[in-house]
């Protein structure tokens, strides 16, 4: 009986090791996504302050200069909706408490969907 007990103490511990391995991944995988994310929205702050934007003219290859625009153009979304969600939550919390305001800000910002704006670079 004892080492009936051991050997699902085994199965259990290596169950969790793989567990943990996904774990690692996927977290590792989002940390990727959520810094290039933030490395597009500097760009894009970057072009709006000081009008420098990235000489994508410059990449040779189509297929190379086709996902850097995009991935730049979506910083320039992502900078414009984070933008206009920090307005409609001020707007929001003047009036209402906080947990109204985000729930508020969530529905009016979902429903606006996702645009480049006027000013962004359309590369």
């Amino acid at each position: 009986e004892y080492m009936g007990e051991e050997k699902k103490r085994k199965r259990k511990k290596g169950n969790k090791k793989k567990k943990s391995l996904k774990k690692m991944i996927l977290m590792r995988f989002l940390e990727g996504v959520s810094d290039l994310t933030i490395i597009s929205g500097l760009f894009s702050g970057l072009r709006r302050t000081t009008g420098y934007s990235v000489p994508t003219s410059r990449i040779t290859s189509s297929v190379t200069r086709e996902w850097v625009e995009r991935y730049l153009e979506f910083g320039e979304g992502f900078t414009e909706k984070t933008m206009e969600s920090t307005k409609v939550f001020l707007n929001h919390y003047k009036t209402h408490l906080l947990g109204t305001a985000l729930t508020a800000t969530f529905r009016e910002v979902r429903a606006s969907g996702w645009r480049l704006p006027e000013g962004a670079v359309k590369y």
